[in-house]
């Protein structure tokens, strides 16, 4: 079992790999600084989010952080994010370690849900989301198949 500077290396290898393809494969689109920042954050976070079931410096960081976006959402009036980030903030509490967030229909299905409700609530920002969520999908995956192998990884 890898711990976590392994997923975070294998991430960024993964993320510099994901970057070469990007750059032959769209030649007509620009991104700037900022859009590799981000989806480096979003890959990283997402080669350590399977272990967010676990008492864990990421899971503690989670929750300091959901404290701290909760409260600008509470500042900014959006009561229904604040609500249902509670409830899924929950959610790694009451599974077991390598149960639910450890199975890859699960991250599409959360990245397909944050999908659907930033093209509902927030749709200016669609398309940088989408980019974003497919580097925390790229990077969730990587830690599953370290810790599952591939045999595993591909039983749904």
């Amino acid at each position: 079992m890898p711990n976590y500077k392994k997923h975070l290396a294998f991430g960024f290898l993964l993320y510099l790999i994901s970057i070469y393809l990007m750059s032959i494969l769209n030649k007509s689109i620009s991104f700037n600084l900022a859009n590799y920042i981000e989806w480096l954050c979003c890959i990283l976070f997402g080669s350590l989010f399977p272990d967010i079931d676990t008492k864990s410096k990421i899971q503690k960081k989670l929750y300091s952080f959901l404290l701290l976006l909760n409260l600008i959402l509470i500042f900014l009036g959006e009561f229904t994010t604040v609500a249902i980030l509670s409830v899924f903030s929950l959610v790694p509490l009451t599974v077991h370690h390598r149960a639910l967030f450890h199975k890859p229909i699960f991250i599409l299905g959360l990245g397909l849900s944050l999908i659907i409700y930033i093209k509902l609530y927030q749709p200016y920002f669609y398309i940088n989301t989408i980019y974003n969520i497919l580097f925390f999908i790229l990077g969730a995956f990587s830690h599953i198949y370290l810790d599952m192998g591939k045999k595993q990884f591909f039983k749904i």
